[in-house]
């Protein structure tokens, strides 16, 4: 068990180097009134963990993650970013056709992440 924690957090201390790393290079070299590393990081992250699953999911049929899956896909990707996680909760949920489900679980996400960023910057004295 504690091995699998070990593969969580060295994969998600170089996701989140990785991360860091993108955020400097693209400082140079994109504009500062939107945010192109967070979208450019979420979106790799997202095809990063869309094909990590892909091919774990054949490997396991299901099963546990893999040793492999744990490092790349729970720990890598998310700590490139969680929103790979959510992308991936998606997918999952329009698979299982639960597609009311997903479009909730977005809104929620989405809606009530944002108020409460709001509040607790507000609740800081921002």
């Amino acid at each position: 068990m504690l091995g699998k924690f070990l593969m969580v957090a060295l994969g998600g201390g170089l996701g989140s180097m990785a991360r860091y790393g993108m955020y400097i290079a693209m400082d140079k070299y994109t504009i500062k009134t939107f945010p192109v590393a967070t979208l450019t990081v979420n979106l790799v992250g997202c095809f990063l963990v869309g094909l990590l699953f892909g091919f774990t999911s054949k490997a396991t049929a299901g099963g546990a993650p893999t040793g492999w899956a744990l490092f790349l896909g729970t720990g890598f990707c998310g700590g490139f970013t969680t929103f790979s996680a959510f992308a991936l909760d998606n997918n999952n949920l329009f698979k299982n056709e639960q597609g009311l489900a997903a479009l909730a679980y977005t809104i929620f996400s989405v809606v009530i992440g944002i108020l409460l960023c709001r509040l607790g910057m507000g609740l800081s004295g921002n």
